[in-house]
Order: C-alpha cells, then structure tokens, then sequence
C-alpha cells in the first residue's frame, strides 16, 4: 500500500468502488490498517478538525449512555465515568461511509490505547436502532442476519471505555447502501 493511496484515502478522494476495495483491504492486514491509523493521526496533529458545539453536546450526552452502559456491563454497578469529546479522542472511523454494498460491509476503527471494550451501534435515518454489539478488535462485519435496504442512508458510531475510566466515541458516521 503506498502513501498515495493512503493520502487519497483519508482525503476521501477515492471512488467509492476503490474506497471499498481499500476498506474490505485495511479491515483484513492489520499491516496496512496499521498504517493507516499513523498516518491519520499525524494528519489530526498537524491540522486539526472543527466541530461545532451542538455536534459534541450530542455525542457527549450518548458518550455518557454508552459509558454507564458498558461500566455495568463489566462490574454489575454503575461507576461515574468521564467523557472525551469526539475532537479530542484518538478513536477514528475509517468505513464505511458513502455508498456501499451490503455484502461484505465491515466497520473499521482505530484502536483507542488503553480501551477496555468498545460499543458499535447502527441506526437507520429516523434514529431506530438496526444492530448494536461489543467488540474487543477494531473491525466487525455485519451479521448476515441484519437487513439493510438498498437506497437507505445509515448512520453508526463506535464507543469505547478506556481502563483509565473515560468513553471515546468515532462520532457519527453515515453511510448508504447502493446494491
């Protein structure tokens, strides 16, 4: 894989049939996918993104939801946890987004240091939740089991809680599925 082609990656310059070469390709090297994370990460240092502030009120309020949700999970009790907003966490999506096709579809994230679990969660365009799952690795399929429907736009955000007690999440990503 060659630094152009990861540029154009993160750049989101790829068509989408190349995008989802790329994505099927970094969710199965972890070389690559590796890479990947590194280079997305010194892009974050050097020029660093803008959210608005209404953006991360939300996602700090579900941060909040999928904390205490995986702190009872893990001890049975829930413990007060603190929240990192989405620009200030390591944790990034890379796929899918855009147009995609349903067979095949992994979701695929850097790994937060230090991350006990992570939460990954789908919904469809008026918020209904499609699937929802914990994971340990930092890429996932869809299970065959889970319908989407072609022309719909989704949207899905990971979730993870960090031994040192705060939740990182992706943000919201979308993504529609075109065959």
């Amino acid at each position: 894989m060659t630094d152009m082609l990861i540029a154009s990656y993160l750049d989101r310059r790829m068509s989408d049939a190349d995008r989802e070469n790329f994505e099927n390709h970094i969710a199965e090297c972890p070389e690559c996918r590796r890479a990947v994370i590194e280079a997305d990460s010194l892009i974050k240092r050097v020029r660093p993104t803008w959210r608005g502030n209404a953006v991360i009120g939300l996602i700090a309020a579900a941060l909040v939801l999928v904390a205490v949700d995986l702190t009872v999970q893990r001890t049975g009790e829930p413990t007060p946890t603190r929240t990192v907003p989405a620009g200030d966490s390591e944790l990034t999506a890379y796929g899918p987004t855009g147009d995609v096709a349903r067979s095949g579809l992994r979701f695929v994230w850097s790994p937060l240091i230090g991350a006990i679990s992570y939460k990954i969660a789908v919904v469809d365009a008026t918020s209904r939740p499609v699937w929802s799952t914990t994971a340990s690795d930092t890429s996932i399929a869809l299970p065959a089991n889970i319908f989407l429907r072609t022309g719909e736009g989704y949207l899905w955000v990971v979730d993870a809680l960090a031994s040192d007690g705060t939740a990182h999440s992706t943000g919201v990503h979308e993504f529609r599925v075109n065959r």
